[in-house]
């Protein structure tokens, strides 16, 4: 869309010049005092358009890349479950490592021990994660029967990761959380809603953004797609998270 505007801006720019040569091999005297108004007002109404529309675009293009970098951690994640047959402990600081010596479960992104380059959003900001604390002290021989239990407490642990689904909670494997752009709920700090806080509980990872209110956006995993993703007979695994954010429930039977 940007670049469709920009083009257009340009042939008009071109058509403008074409036809001020014509006037000016016909008309030595050049433009009349009409056409130049003309050409000011046609150059004026192409400037308020491009400033009214480029900064939505420029909002858009940033929430489709930070979709895609919440992406591609979800993938570095499930390639670390694959090798080590456990989820990472979240970062307590800045360090990108995760904190296992004192267990952390909801922090920062270990991103460094992720395999990864960077554990910030589009807008350069960190992102948060967390993790079921059943899931990080497994192995390859007992992660199939942690990911069966691990999800499924009724009634749902406090203390445990879950997510608040329209006033239902739900327990998740794991979860990242990019805090958008700014501080849409005015509280403090890029995150909003119940993702403010590093502690167990998460935002609805479908809820829409809303200015002035809510602009994070979440990948959250069921124990059952991962599951599935590691090959242990659950869930479709195939890791698709669309939307603002998604949530692959686990069971809870």
């Amino acid at each position: 869309m940007f670049m469709f505007l920009i083009t257009k801006v340009l042939q008009i720019m071109k058509n403008t010049f074409h036809f001020y040569k014509m006037s000016k091999n016909s008309n030595p005297k050049g433009f009349t005092l009409i056409e130049m108004a003309v050409v000011l007002v046609i150059v004026g109404i192409i400037i308020s358009i491009v400033a009214t529309v480029l900064p939505s675009l420029i909002k858009s293009s940033k929430i489709k890349k930070a979709r895609s970098v919440l992406e591609q951690v979800d993938y570095a994640i499930q390639g670390y479950v694959a090798a080590n047959g456990r989820l990472p402990f979240a970062d307590k600081g800045i360090s990108g490592e995760e904190d296992s010596e004192t267990p952390t479960y909801f922090g920062n992104l270990p991103f460094i021990t992720l395999g990864l380059s960077s554990g910030d959003d589009a807008w350069g900001n960190r992102l948060k994660y967390g993790v079921n604390e059943d899931l990080t002290t497994t192995n390859a021989g007992n992660l199939g029967d942690a990911l069966k239990t691990a999800c499924s407490d009724d009634p749902v642990n406090p203390g445990k990761l879950h997510v608040n689904i329209n006033g239902t909670l739900t327990h998740m494997a794991y979860i990242m959380v990019s805090g958008g752009s700014k501080d849409e709920d005015g509280v403090g700090g890029f995150f909003d809603g119940l993702n403010r806080f590093d502690d167990a509980i998460y935002d609805d990872p479908n809820r829409i953004i809303e200015s002035g209110t809510y602009d994070d956006l979440i990948i959250a995993k069921a124990c059952t797609v991962l599951a599935g993703s590691q090959g242990y007979g659950s869930g479709d695994g195939n890791g698709d998270d669309n939307s603002e954010g998604t949530a692959e429930i686990c069971d809870t039977d």
